[in-house]
Formats: C-alpha cells, structure tokens, sequence
C-alpha cells in the first residue's frame, strides 16, 4: 500500500470517528438544553397549577379575622394561639385545601409537554402572620426556624430557604406565604423519547457517512490492487526483457572486432539502441521501486561539485560537441544525498537538455547556497517551455504537446523521477522558462 492511500485511508478513518464524535457531542448538548428547557419551564407550571388550584383570598380573610376574634376574646392573644394550634392547623387546612390540587395539575401539565418524570411537589405555609393592634402573632415562619404548615409534601430541610416558587398573601389582619418545592428525577429515558426523531436523524446521518467512507475505502483498496498488479508486472517484464537485452549487447560487443569491412556502423547502432532500452526499462523499474517507498537511499555528506564534475566528464565523453560549464559559487558544497540517485537526477536533466537543445547545445549548471539549502541550476539554450504546460512537465508520462512530430525520443518520466528523487530527499525542485529563452531546472536540497 503506496503512502498516499493509507493516509487518505487513515483521513477517512478518523473523520469518521470525528464525524461520530460530534454526533455523540451534538446528542449530549441536546439533552442539556432539553433539561436546561424543561428546568425553566417546571416553574412556569407549578406557578400555573398553584393559581389554578388557589383558594379565594376572601376565604383566608374570613379565617384570620375569626380567629383574631377568638384570640382577642380570650384576653390572652398568644395564650390562646399556642393553645389552640391544632384547631388552628385544622381550620387552616380547610382553608387550603384546594392548594392539594397542585399536584395533579402539574403531572397533567408535564404529560401535556411530552414528559412523564418522577418528581415530588410539596407545597407549605412557610409563614403565617396575624396582625392585631400593631402587634404581630407569629404562627409559622420557615425563615425563623419555626414550624411551617405542610400542605402537600414535606420537602426536604436544605429545600426550605429556596423554594421552586412563593405566592404571598397580604390582608388587613394577616400575612401568609405559600411555597412549592419540586424534587425531579430526570430519567434519560424520558428525555431520550422527547429527543427521537433528532436522534434519528443523527444516527441515519452517520450512517450515510459510514457507508461512503467505508465505499470510498473499497475503492482504494481496488485501486491499491490493481496499482500492486501493474507494478508487479512492469517489475516482472522489465526484468524478462532486461535478460536479452543483456545477452544482446554482449553479442554485439563480441561482433564489433570480428565484423567485416564497414559492418562495425552497424553493430554500434544495435549496441546504442540495446544500451538505450537498458536504461528505458532500468529507470521503470526505479520508477516502480520510489512510487512504492521500497527505496532504501544511503544518505552521506556528498561533495555536489564533486558529482557535478564527473556528470559533465560522462557526457563530453559520450557527447563532445556539448558544451557544458559549471559555476560553483557555493562556498559549502557538502550535501546530505545519496550519490547514485543525485547523479541520475543530474543525468536526466542533462539528457533532457540535450534533447531539447538547438546545436550548438550549451549547458550551463551553477551552484549556490541560501538560507533554505544548496541550489544547483542547470540552464539550457534550448526552446523554452510554454507557461501552461510549465505546472505538468514534472508529471508521470508528461511531454510537452508538438502535433505529430516525434522529433524528440523519450518516455516522459525523466522529470517525473527527478521529482521523485528530490522527494526522496526531502528537497524541491522547479524551473524557470520562456519560450526561445531557454530552461533552467533548480535543485534545492536543504540544509543537513
């Protein structure tokens, strides 16, 4: 599997357990707004409930003034309250008791809302006042530690000092204040039911995901299939047509000292055109090999005039009439790089040069140091490359466009494995070029 496919395998993994992730996140926000929504609006309907059950203010009227009129007979008004308390409470519950429709009223309303909690609603006097002569007779009042008169419920002791919500009742005689308390016990489940159909459509949306996430996958694992299957035949046919090429170049340099008068033109033909295919089908399989990441560079610090120099020596050799002159202007020539691939890059470029070049062929290649790396430029006096096909000329097969003109022998993959190799090296490389002004092809290796 080359590196390519098994990041975006990796990209399409994990975007779908980000993608899940979110959902679960979305799914967990939703239900903390839907219990942060119902939490406001519980008191909206026990406030609801209490004054739909609430007793006529005249009723507590009549029962306070009564009272006060007992008390005030007895001539001893606090005598008498504490000693008809359970009176009291009993007339208070008659008095209230239409506040024990509260719960009822509140369960119907929370039905009415999609919700079935259980919950407990207490409901209480938590103060009740009499006021006579500028006196005030205390009977219940939560704040003061005193007793409080249980309507509904009993709420619990850390409950009393902030009830859910308070009515107050205000006489000419008389101050009572009734509090409701609610206890909820919120069941996931019953949030979960009021969520369905988001939740739904969450769960139908990943799986939407998953399925072309898992879609596209099997494609490139295909793809990866079939990509094994083609490298491991040009593998296969380049090594199975490697073997006679060899044999005939053998057999060819054996013919050229025992050939006839005038025959030797014809066994260098077949010696230069086998040598050719040998380099043709050799930088396939390299090819192969680096689009693979099976390449093992042996990485040293090189000498790139050193190479450089011999690269030139190798071509006036076998091409005297180029021109090639070098200009090294890096006061640091030392490079990280593996000295068979930098010289195949080198070559390759050269070879293009060449290729391209109008007679007589002049090949200038410079060095240079920046603060990235070293550069190494090689210019050529040929015809220049078109700007639109200047982003493709580093592409696999890629040759610029001549109609069907074939002047120019190559298989398009020179430049394609030069960038293969610079990627290797963890370096660029790019071109500067107008059209009758020539090309220059820039190598940048970085710093070690």
């Amino acid at each position: 599997m080359n590196r390519k496919a098994r990041y975006s395998i990796i990209l399409l993994i994990s975007g779908t357990l980000m993608f899940l992730m979110i959902e679960c996140f979305m799914m967990v926000k939703a239900y903390q707004v839907e219990k942060i929504s119902f939490t406001n609006a519980r008191q909206s309907m026990v406030a609801t409930a209490l004054y739909r059950g609430m007793t006529d203010v005249s009723v507590m009227q009549n029962f306070a003034e009564k009272l006060l009129h007992s008390a005030d007979s007895s001539g001893n008004i606090s005598k008498y309250l504490a000693n008809n308390i359970s009176m009291i409470n009993h007339s208070l519950d008659l008095t209230t008791a239409s506040y024990k429709k509260t719960d009822s009223l509140f369960s119907a309303a929370m039905v009415q809302e999609g919700y079935n909690l259980r919950h407990k609603l207490s409901v209480v006097v938590s103060s009740f006042i009499l006021l006579h002569k500028g006196e005030e007779f205390v009977i219940y009042d939560v704040v003061s530690k005193r007793n409080y008169r249980v309507i509904q419920g009993t709420p619990e002791m850390n409950e009393l000092q902030k009830p859910l919500i308070s009515f107050f009742f205000k006489g000419v005689n008389y101050n009572i204040n009734i509090s409701a308390y609610l206890t909820m016990e919120y069941r996931l489940v019953e949030v979960v039911q009021k969520l369905k159909w988001q939740i739904a459509g969450s769960i139908l949306m990943f799986l939407i995901f998953l399925w072309i996430a898992l879609f596209t996958i099997t494609i490139i694992r295909r793809q990866i299939q079939l990509d094994e299957l083609k490298n491991d035949f040009i593998s296969n046919i380049t090594h199975e047509v490697k073997t006679p090429l060899t044999t005939m170049m053998v057999a060819a340099g054996t013919l050229s000292g025992k050939t006839q008068a005038g025959s030797e033109n014809l066994v260098q033909i077949i010696v230069n055109q086998a040598e050719r295919l040998d380099k043709l089908f050799s930088n396939i399989l390299n090819l192969s090999i680096l689009r693979e990441g099976r390449l093992n560079p042996d990485f040293q610090m090189v000498d790139s005039h050193s190479v450089i120099r011999q690269s030139i020596a190798e071509k006036n050799i076998s091409l005297p009439e180029v021109i090639i002159t070098a200009d090294f202007r890096s006061e640091h020539p030392m490079i990280l790089a593996d000295v068979f691939y930098l010289r195949t890059a080198l070559s390759n470029i050269l070879d293009n040069s060449i290729k391209y070049g109008s007679p007589p062929v002049r090949i200038k290649i410079t060095t240079e140091n920046t603060e990235n790396g070293q550069v190494i430029s090689i210019a050529d006096n040929g015809p220049g490359i078109p700007q639109k096909y200047q982003k493709r000329i580093f592409g696999k097969f890629f040759r610029v466009p001549a109609g069907n003109i074939h002047t120019v022998k190559g298989s398009g993959l020179g430049l394609y494995y030069v960038k293969l190799i610079m990627k290797q090296h963890k370096g660029n490389v790019g071109l500067i070029s107008r059209p009758g002004e020539g090309t220059t092809v820039k190598l940048l290796f970085p710093h070690k």
